[in-house]
Parts: structure tokens; C-alpha cells; sequence
């Protein structure tokens, strides 16, 4: 009781030097020494009149005096064992890049597949336009070396394995251009490119030793006339294409009759896009690649075509690309952004290390299944942590739910609850009932059951000011004779760190402390609490999706929750002017000063792929749709927070007569 009492005397009064020692092990058998401890804590500390004291609660254990940290486990996401994939938790949001778990792991190898411990993976615009909702049904990493660890029948690898036309390639700085380049002018073929930037020149005039005026812009359509003049008129016998739109068909233009057109891009397949036929009146073809497809279809065809590829960089043909940009696996995010930026030359390469940390979905496996034909008991069921955990035990088999509150659901959000969950063919019981009443524990108890299966589980996420180890005693001496598969308790930080007034939270005990959330429970309820919590030094989080697992790596505020605060259209423009300034610092790298809100995002090189990621984001954090045309548009971005808080459905303002 002493703890709890300090930290809330020390909650309310920050000027009162209130510190506690407490003596773990038995001082009855040697009160000299922990006499002595006594003085020397009370000398070190009030020498100098008890300022610039930092701690204020120690222990005492084997000699040995401790103080209290709230930390994070070192080892706690350790898992080597386990295989991961990269996918996408949201696609549009390259900040939902996350790793989950294999789900071909366990799948027996058939005839010609390999497995192999990835080395390192080459990032090109395929995972983009997977990663931005683009492209969908297809794997991120299709570029991949390693080390061979399984194989099964025929492989073709062992255990230990490693490792006279003119020609235009658009976006020829790139991996993909500079692969096309080598075997192009390996065969004597004159090579036209196109670029970026005057950087992207340079490196292909000083690496490749092309012409300054074989290499042009693709920034515009003015590429075109630039090749047809250089092609006499005639065009170009072979086009690399990955460019889209009024690009592709001004490239398609570019064909010398008997030419062929090699698209490695995918945007114009996805959409449909069509294509001039009359072109092919002067024998074109017309081709597409897919190495992923290819790969997945015709196995002995790709491998055939790799094995002619290696062959060309062991005779040297081929040599490695430059430059090569390198990130670990713990920066991917930076290594997409930065390959979504299109500012790249040669190669962006993910390399794991053995200290990488990663956004991890937490492992569902094994999965725990609820029992349909048993009941649970939630006790402040109707909560804002009570709905999401009965949300979660319905996703896991629960057929039968008991859910304890002291009024019943008189709330707006607890009679949706009731509704939700009967409509899905759950069982609810909701009565008004105080848990820390005994008799009436039981009565209410008895009364659900007389219609309801056998309970074989607890959960308490009931908030209440008064010692919570009452009413959960409460709860486990009515439970005590049932034969339950669990028995849940939740607790707060404020028993670890204290709280004004509740002088009962601080005793001794086991249980899962929950911090700030924000997006259930009671701080997302009472949005006026935020503040104070986190000028106390108290960090949000947001409640993944139980059954779904990570949503967002690395959200830390709630915009929908603060826009839901907004008491005027001001405040509503300021909160997404924030958020927005906020998203595009981290989407470009570059400081939020930086921004000057008052310009286009185009000023700051926002293109089209950055858009597709923001648009996606507005949507699902802010709750505002808006068209990629009003992205990119010559609207300020002042001017485009308005528009979006115009249209956010988490804003509701109160109308004033």
C-alpha cells in the first residue's frame, strides 16, 4: 500500500521529495546492514537538500539496491526460427510494409524447386506499383540471390549453390536499362536512351560510353522527334519500353518497320490501355515479359534464359551495375521511398542482417480457438477495450458472451456492439451488474446461465478507481468452481508509475499493464485526457487488429481521433495541414520546415506515384476522399488541407444558430 500511496502523493505534489526503499529478503537476521543501506540512500540523496533527485522508489534484494525502469525487453522480438514474407498491410501505404509469416514454409518442395536463404534482393518499380495498390496479386521481391538450403527432385542446383540493330531503352540509368545497355552494345548494337536528369546523363556518357546526343529527356514527349531524327526517320529496330500512357505511345511510334517492342512496364496492362494497331501493317511485334509470370509458368524456359544470362556475365559481357545502393533490411521503407522517388541510378539492393529490426506482424500460429459451445464472461464488456476484445474472441470460435458493466448498454456504442455481434449469430448477455459486489456477482451470473452453456473463460477490462484486486477477487471466487481454460486480468502503468488520487493502484501483483491507446478504450472515449497524459510522459499507441495484425509500423498519432476533437473548420485545417505536412516530410525525406505550404505539391517533386501512396493515406487516416487530380493539381497545400478537411468524415462540427 506504501507504493501506491507514494506515487500518488508524488503525482500531486511534484515539490515533496517522497522516497520509499523497500526490502525485498528477510532484514530481521542482519538489521545492521539494512540500517545501513538506510543512511547511505538517505545521505546520497538529501546531501543536497534533495534536489536534482531523479529516482525516488529502490529495493533492496541479496545486498544489492535497485531502482525501477519501464523497459522494453531486449530479446522479446527475437525469433531466428521463424520465416517471414514481405508483404503489404495496406495497399497504397508504403508505411504498412511489413513481414508476416511464410505461408509456403511448410509446403513440401515439388520437382525443380529450390529453396534458399535470401542474401540480398534487388528492389525494382514492380514492388512499387505492388507496394501502392497498383498491381495486384503479385509478390513483392521477385529479384532474389541466396545460398541453397532444401531442394526437391531435379533441382538442377545442390545444397551450397551460390550465385547491328539500334535499340532504345527508356529509363536507361536504372537496373533494368543498364542490363538492357550491355548485351545491346555486347551484339554491336547502337544504343539511344533516355533519362531523368543530367545526372543520369553523365553516368551513362562516363560508364557506357554513349553519346551525349543519343541519350534524351523523358521528362516530356519530346523524346520522339529526338529519335526519328537520329533514326533518319526510319525508327529503331528494338524499344524497351517501361514507360505508360502518351509516353508508350509515342515510343510505339518510334518502331522501325520489322522492329520489335519489348513492354517490361505493367501500368498499361493493368488498365486496359489500347494501343494504335495501325502500326503493325510494317511487320512490328508487339511483346511482352513478365520474369515473375514466366518464372511461375514456364520454369524451364526462365531457367534456360537466366543460364544464357549468367554465361554473359562470366564472359564478361555483363558487368555489375552501377552504382549500387545498399540498405539493410531495417531501412526497406527508406529503400522504397527512395526507388518511388525515381531519382535512383543503378541498383537499390536490401541486404538482412542478424540485427535488422522490422515491422513485424505479431505470429498467429498457433491460433487459440474459443470453445462455440461454452460462454465467456468479459467484465467491462461494453468498453471501449471490452468491445474489441469480445470483437476478437467472436473472430476466434466465441459463440456465447457474457458481458459485465455497471449500467448495461446504455451507451450508443454498446448497443452497436450487441447488434454486430447478434447479427453474426453470437449469444449476448449484457446485464447491469457491479463486479465488486459479491452477491450480486453471483445472482447475475446464475441468471445468464440458466440459458447459456457452461462459462470456460475470463476477461476483466473493467476501468475503476478503487482497488481493482477487489472486484477481481470478486470475480474469481464466482468463477472459482468453474473449470475455465482462462482468467484474464488488465491493468494500467499508473500502477507502475502512480496516478493523482489513486493511492490503491501499486500493489503487489502480476498482470498485463496497459498503456495510453488511443484507439479504444477510455482515453480514446475521453479525448480531453491526451494531453495530460502525454505531457506526463506517456506515449500512445494504437490497438492492432486482433485477428489481422499490423496495420501501420510506425503510427503514433491518431488523426482521426483529434479531427473528431475539432470544435471549428480552423482547427480541423490546422490539425490536417499538420498531418499532411507530416506524410509528405517522410514520403520526399525532407524536413517539415522545409515545406512551404503556401506551393503546389508538385513543387517538391510530388509525382504521380506519391500521390496514388497520399491519396490512399488521406483516405484511411484523415477519412477524406480526394482524386489524385486534386493531389497534383496547382492547388497550395494549405489550400488542399482545406479541401480535405472540407471532406474528412471524422469531422463533426456542431452547427451554430
Amino acid at each position: 500500500m506504501t507504493a501506491g500511496l507514494s506515487r500518488a502523493i508524488r503525482a500531486e505534489n511534484p515539490a515533496i521529495n517522497f522516497v520509499t526503499l523497500t526490502f525485498v529478503d528477510d532484514v530481521d537476521g542482519n538489521v545492521e546492514a539494512a540500517c545501513q543501506h538506510t543512511l547511505s540512500l538517505f545521505s546520497e540523496i538529501f546531501s543536497k537538500g534533495g534536489k536534482d533527485v531523479i529516482d525516488n522508489s529502490f529495493s533492496v534484494s541479496n545486498g544489492v539496491t535497485h531502482i525501477s525502469r519501464v523497459a522494453a525487453p531486449a530479446k522479446f522480438g527475437e525469433n531466428p526460427s521463424r520465416a517471414l514474407d514481405l508483404v503489404v498491410g495496406t495497399p497504397g501505404l508504403l508505411d504498412s510494409l511489413q513481414f508476416d509469416d511464410d505461408q509456403l514454409y511448410d509446403t513440401p518442395l515439388q520437382e525443380g524447386d529450390v529453396e534458399f536463404k535470401v542474401a540480398a534482393c534487388g528492389l525494382n518499380f514492380h514492388d512499387i506499383m505492388v507496394s501502392l495498390g497498383q498491381m495486384i496479386g503479385t509478390a513483392l521481391g521477385v529479384e532474389r540471390s541466396g545460398i541453397v538450403t532444401r531442394t526437391g527432385p531435379n533441382p538442377g542446383f545442390k545444397i551450397g549453390d551460390r550465385e547491328g540493330d539500334t535499340v532504345l531503352k527508356h529509363a536507361a540509368a536504372g537496373g533494368v536499362g543498364q542490363a538492357c545497355i550491355q548485351p545491346a552494345q555486347h551484339r554491336g548494337a547502337e544504343v539511344y536512351a533516355t533519362v531523368g536528369s543530367l545526372e543520369k546523363r553523365d553516368l551513362l556518357k562516363a560508364r557506357y560510353g554513349i553519346p551525349e546526343d543519343h541519350i534524351l529527356s523523358s521528362r516530356d514527349l519530346s523524346f520522339k522527334h529526338g529519335i526519328m531524327r537520329l533514326a533518319k526517320g526510319r525508327g529503331v529496330d528494338v524499344v524497351v519500353n517501361a514507360l505508360s500512357g502518351d509516353a508508350l505511345r509515342a515510343t510505339w511510334d518510334c518502331v522501325a518497320p520489322f522492329g520489335r517492342f519489348v513492354e517490361v512496364g505493367k501500368v498499361d496492362i493493368y488498365s486496359s490501355a489500347r494501343l494504335n494497331m495501325d502500326k503493325f501493317k510494317y511487320n512490328v511485334t508487339f511483346g511482352v515479359v513478365d520474369v515473375g509470370y514466366m518464372a511461375n509458368n514456364d520454369g524451364l524456359h526462365f531457367n534456360a534464359i537466366l543460364e544464357d544470362c549468367m554465361r554473359l556475365v562470366r564472359d564478361g559481357a555483363i558487368r555489375q551495375l552501377h552504382p549500387v545502393q545498399v540498405y539493410p533490411f531495417g531501412q526497406i521503407q527508406d529503400a522504397f521511398r527512395y526507388m518511388q522517388s525515381g531519382a535512383h541510378s543503378g541498383k537499390i539492393v536490401l541486404e538482412p542482417h542478424e540485427d535488422d529490426i522490422v515491422p513485424v506482424v505479431p505470429s498467429r500460429k498457433p491460433k487459440y480457438n474459443c470453445d462455440p459451445s461454452a460462454s465467456y464472461v468479459i467484465s467491462g464488456g461494453l468498453g471501449g477495450l471490452g468491445r474489441s476484445i469480445s470483437g476478437w474472441m467472436v473472430s476466434r470460435g466465441a459463440r456465447h458472451l457474457i458481458l459485465l458493466s455497471r449500467f448495461g448498454p446504455v451507451r450508443e456504442s454498446g448497443q452497436t456492439l450487441v447488434a454486430e455481434l447478434e447479427s453474426a449469430g453470437v449469444h449476448v448477455e449484457t446485464p447491469a451488474c457491479d463486479v465488486s459486489d459479491a452477491q450480486s456477482l453471483k445472482k447475475t451470473l446464475d441468471g445468464c446461465l440458466t440459458g447459456m452453456p457452461p462459462i470456460r473463460g475470463s476477461s476483466k477490462a473493467q476501468w475503476c478507481s478503487s482497488p481493482k484486486v477487489d472486484a477481481s477477487w470478486k470475480l474469481h471466487e464466482a468463477l472459482l468452481d468453474r473449470e475455465l481454460d482462462f482468467f484474464i486480468l488488465l491493468s494500467s502503468t499508473s500502477g507502475i508509475v502512480g496516478n493523482r488520487s489513486q493511492v490503491s493502484q501499486g500493489l503487489p501483483a502480476t498482470s498485463l499493464d496497459l498503456g495510453m491507446i488511443l484507439s479504444v478504450g477510455f482515453v480514446a472515449e475521453n479525448s480531453e485526457l491526451i494531453g495530460h497524459l502525454r505531457a506526463e510522459g506517456f506515449t500512445d499507441h494504437a490497438c492492432v487488429g486482433w485477428a489481422g495484425g499490423l496495420t501501420s509500423a510506425d503510427k503514433t498519432v491518431n488523426y482521426g481521433l483529434l479531427l473528431g476533437t475539432a470544435d471549428s473548420p480552423d482547427t480541423a485545417e490546422a490539425i490536417v495541414l499538420e498531418a499532411m505536412l507530416t506524410k509528405i516530410s517522410k514520403a520526399l525525406g525532407v524536413e517539415t520546415v522545409n515545406l512551404d505550404a503556401s506551393k503546389p505539391l508538385h513543387a517538391f517533386g510530388v509525382d504521380s506515384l506519391v500521390a496514388v501512396e497520399l491519396r490512399a493515406w488521406l483516405l484511411k487516416e484523415v477519412g477524406a476522399e480526394v482524386a489524385v487530380f486534386d493531389i497534383m493539381g496547382g492547388s497550395s497545400i494549405r489550400q488542399l488541407a482545406t479541401l480535405v478537411a472540407s471532406r474528412s468524415s471524422f469531422v463533426h462540427l456542431k452547427e451554430v444558430d
